[in-house]
């Protein structure tokens, strides 16, 4: 028992160990810690597995790469694992490049979200970050128009509704994602920022207005200001809890930028998200030595940031996953909110928005639509009980 307890502890502090070299990494420039700790690192599998799981992958196999105390067996391993990348973000940048082609002939208005864009907008290089598929923004009025240029490219729609349903799923949902071939979740085309039970009001026709054009590839693409581009990353980042470094530190190069501000201060002011952008900020301040702006407003939350942050900071460390099914994570979503209207909303949308299981599970006729308010309230009570009588019920287990 005490050995294998202290494996246990020698695991955790491995991981933590692991942790801190990953942030020593993400930062800019070189104070040379990086350095110190790859040259007496050992598990580098249990590494390059950690920056795959935090999503930084190019930034640790850069450091290792261009460290001259790196071992060959570490310089060996990063150059697969980076190979390996690179080869995938080709396949994402071209399959990129033929959407804005098809889009531009149809007249569509596109934003790339995430993906190589963002990696360029960054750090220069498309393969600089990782990602898993293409974040497309359109305007809503757009849709119909940008799923028929995508079926003609190929994709896949990965559900398929109609009548009734499909207008609803419009109406309270932001995405549709579609495939091709191999790749089941290739693209994620978004007419909103985030489901509407979230209650962050982003307006998509305003983020449009405020678009800058970039060169990707030689094709002229509009992408968010950096302004909307920091909310918007930030309330992504919490919508997931924080779960990876990698969000962190996008959030933190773009943090590094000559911002406006008093202009981010206003627009987090008004969609209720001022605590939501204090935390990021600060979690790019601890963990990779992100310097901000004395003057931003926000900053004056930093004591009741403050145990979200170290929350946040232990999760990070121990590699803690997020429950988006779970009560904890609908409740910590309400406390994130300053605003009390912005918490019930939230709370008043959840439980009474259908979603595709209410569909699926019961089928109601034409006329009954209305009834699926009814039948979502039913089996969110049903999930949150089962959440507290399984509990209840090992610890019975146990004591008999």
């Amino acid at each position: 028992m005490a050995a294998a307890a202290q494996i246990e502890i020698s695991g955790r502090e491995g991981v933590a160990e692991q942790f801190e070299l990953l942030c020593a990494c993400c930062r800019p420039g070189s104070d040379g810690a990086a350095e110190e700790m790859i040259r007496r690192h050992v598990d580098w599998a249990g590494l390059l597995e950690l920056a795959a799981r935090h999503r930084v992958l190019p930034a640790v196999c850069e450091r290792v790469g261009n460290c001259f105390g790196a071992p060959p067996e570490a310089r060996g391993m990063v150059r697969t694992r980076l190979a390996d990348h690179q080869r995938r973000v080709l396949r994402f940048t071209a399959a990129l490049a033929g959407i804005l082609e098809e889009f531009e002939k149809q007249r569509i208005s596109l934003m790339p979200l995430k993906g190589p864009m963002l990696s360029q907008m960054l750090y220069g290089d498309s393969a600089a970050r990782e990602f898993g598929d293409l974040d497309l923004l359109i305007l809503p009025h757009d849709l119909a128009r940008a799923r028929v240029a995508l079926d003609k490219l190929g994709y896949t729609p990965k559900i398929q509704l109609s009548g009734r349903c499909e207008r609803e799923y419009l109406r309270s949902g932001y995405e549709l994602v579609f495939g091709s071939g191999a790749e089941k979740n290739l693209v994620e085309l978004h007419w909103q920022v985030l489901p509407r039970f979230y209650s962050v009001p982003f307006q998509v026709e305003t983020l449009f207005e405020r678009s800058v054009e970039m060169d990707f590839e030689g094709w002229p693409v509009r992408v968010p200001g950096k302004e909307d581009l920091l909310l918007m990353l930030c309330v992504h980042a919490a919508k997931h809890e924080w779960s990876h470094l990698g969000m962190v530190r996008d959030i933190a190069r773009l943090a590094g930028c000559d911002l406006h501000w008093d202009l981010i201060a206003a627009d987090a002011r008004r969609m209720g998200v001022m605590r939501i952008v204090g935390i990021s900020l600060f979690l790019a301040r601890d963990l990779l030595g992100t310097k901000l702006p004395v003057a931003f407003p926000g900053f004056s939350h930093e004591n009741t940031c403050d145990a979200f942050v170290s929350e946040f900071r232990r999760s990070l460390r121990a590699r803690q996953h997020s429950d988006v099914e779970s009560l904890r994570y609908f409740v910590f979503m309400m406390r994130l909110r300053e605003k009390w209207r912005d918490r019930v909303r939230f709370a008043y949308r959840l439980a009474s928005t259908p979603s595709l299981e209410e569909w699926d599970a019961v089928a109601l006729p034409h006329r009954l639509f209305p009834l699926y308010r009814g039948v979502r309230a039913w089996r969110l009570v049903k999930r949150f009980a089962r959440m507290f009588v399984q509990p209840s019920l090992a610890k019975v287990s146990g004591v008999n």
